[in-house]
This record gives C-alpha cells, structure tokens and sequence, in this order.
C-alpha cells in the first residue's frame, strides 16, 4: 500500500523549532533547536580573552556580555522569513486588504 503524502501542517509539526542566536547588537544567527543547544552548551567551557590593557592581554572567566541572547523561532515563522528574503519583501508589513496589489 502506497504511503500518504504528509499534509504542510503535519509537517510543520514534525519540524524542529528554531533559536535566535544574537551575538552583538547586529549579528544573529538561526539554527536549529538540538543544533542550538549544542552551540550553546559549549558557553559552559568558555572564558573570555581580555584586552583591555593591549600590553597585557588575559584570560578570565566569562564575562556576562559575552554570553549571546537567545530567542525561539518557530518552524511558520522560520519559513515566512525565508519566504520573504527569495521574494525580497519585508515579512513584517502586512498587507492592506482593501487594495488588490
């Protein structure tokens, strides 16, 4: 018998979930969830490489700022972006109803 296609909904449920990574103020990066948490279990390991006296560079223990943010991005949102970057739109207006393009 024949297996059945998977409807688009019962793939976006099978899909992993996604994390924002933001390293500075500009730069973020999006992986998948297990992936994610591999990157970031590595923080557990890291120290931070001061050089705020350039004659004297040290190593010391991690500095809070050095610890990236993290948010979710789930699988629709995840697509609607990469959706929105092949058409080169802005994913965040919404469009008005009222006009047919």
């Amino acid at each position: 018998m024949p297996q059945k296609k998977p409807t688009p909904t019962q793939l976006l449920k099978r899909s992993p979930n996604y994390l924002k990574i933001c390293f500075a103020y500009n730069y973020t990066i999006v992986l998948p969830y297990a992936e994610a948490m591999t990157l970031l279990n590595t923080f557990n390991l890291a120290e931070s490489f001061d050089t705020k006296d350039y004659q004297n560079p040290k190593i010391i223990p991690l500095q809070q700022e050095a610890v990236p943010t993290i948010a979710s991005l789930n699988q629709s949102e995840y697509l609607d972006f990469k959706m929105a970057a092949i058409l080169g739109i802005n994913p965040n207006n919404e469009e008005k109803k009222d006009e047919p393009f």
